[in-house]
């Protein structure tokens, strides 16, 4: 089972060289990221980690 289509272009297969996970706080992006990485043999860097404190209390006072 492929989970991750592969990509032609001009007959060549090829996988996407960034993936970009959005939404709201909670429904599993970190989770399914870093399986995803994994998955791809990528680097998961994970975006809450460019924060500052401050902006991350902020946040989670929505």
């Amino acid at each position: 089972m492929q989970l991750i289509p592969d990509v032609s272009i001009k007959s060549k297969k090829v996988k996407p060289k960034l993936v970009i996970m959005m939404g709201v706080s909670g429904f599993g992006k970190s989770t399914v990221g870093e399986q995803l990485a994994q998955l791809l043999g990528y680097e998961f860097i994970e975006a809450d980690d460019f924060y500052s404190v401050a902006a991350k209390q902020q946040t989670a006072s929505f």
